[in-house]
């Protein structure tokens, strides 16, 4: 019930939490809907039609079973796994502290005054950490950052440091190997952040639909909670029709990537265009996150996957 009472101002369809949440279970029932969903998407709200063209995070798991049911995933799981197989992609330094040599994070830490240390496993943005180098000491990193790597910080291109200077500003870019078993873009998401370095939705950041076909920013920007926002809450930017630079490389690049690991054909590729890098990724990941599209989009994408699907569900 705690969860239920941080959102206040939704429960006056319901007038109480007991209401909303024998809500919550009818529409788990009928629709496959998490707590996430039916909150993200406003299903308290939706007429049922309208629910049942929504991706709910029981469909997730079904896409997911179809797409990526396989032991080389494990590679989109952890990140020192990923940053060696895209080594060719990443295009920025790093190291793997557990398998790492004193001398050598030393060396990685004398070279870069700005890092991220991140967790090989976290996801959603947790675990992701912006570290300005003070002197740190490579024996203390080494005892108590295991399960840890070190990255290279690198910086958005000018049209989008133009959102928020402080942060990539990345595309969210989702594929799907469909029943022809080839790859398809079936979404692409700006993500910027409101503030601070991170531009992952969970962690406060906005997002905006994009055209796959021409990089065009198609609507207004959506966080997590639902409000809309025309201009960027930080720098007054507009959001809606800027469009994404070297975008023919993004999907160049994308393209390129889908089906380098066997088996797994459902990835959100998280894509960042930087200021003298070009076009590199971030991180893959198996799991894609269904609410990311369907929120910047407004509208479920249920129907739309379904059909390209290799087995009817």
């Amino acid at each position: 019930m705690k969860y239920i009472d941080r959102y206040i101002e939704r429960k006056k369809y319901y007038q109480t939490s007991k209401g909303t949440f024998i809500s919550m279970i009818v529409n788990y029932i009928l629709f496959g809907s998490s707590i996430n969903d039916y909150f993200m998407y406003r299903f308290y709200e939706l007429p049922w039609r309208e629910k049942s063209t929504y991706i709910t995070c029981k469909k997730h798991k079904k896409i997911q079973l179809i797409e990526n049911n396989t032991e080389n995933k494990a590679c989109f799981i952890d990140k020192s796994i990923f940053n060696e197989i895209f080594q060719k992609y990443i295009k920025r330094e790093w190291i793997d502290i557990d398998k790492a040599h004193i001398d050598e994070i030393q060396e990685f830490i004398d070279s870069h005054i700005i890092f991220f240390k991140k967790d090989k496993t976290g996801c959603e943005g947790k675990g992701v950490e912006r570290i300005e180098n003070n002197k740190l000491d490579a024996i203390q990193i080494k005892n108590e950052w295991g399960g840890y790597l070190l990255e290279e910080a690198v910086y958005p291109c000018i049209e989008l440091s133009e959102f928020c200077p402080d942060s990539l500003n990345t595309l969210r870019i989702t594929c799907l190997r469909t029943r022809k078993n080839s790859y398809e873009i079936i979404s692409a998401v700006l993500r910027m952040s409101s503030s601070g370095p991170l531009d992952n939705l969970y962690q406060g950041a906005i997002i905006a639909d994009v055209d796959v076909n021409t990089g065009e920013v198609l609507t207004s920007a959506v966080n997590r909670k639902g409000e809309e926002f025309a201009i960027h809450p930080l720098t007054g930017k507009k959001i809606k029709g800027f469009r994404i630079p070297q975008w023919e490389n993004v999907i160049s690049m994308v393209k390129e990537m889908n089906g380098l690991v066997p088996g797994v054909g459902y990835i959100g590729w998280d894509m960042a265009i930087t200021a003298d890098r070009g076009v590199l990724v971030i991180e893959g990941n198996d799991c894609a996150d269904h609410d990311v599209p369907q929120l910047a989009k407004r509208k479920g994408m249920w129907n739309e996957v379904r059909e390209k699907l290799p087995h009817v569900v």
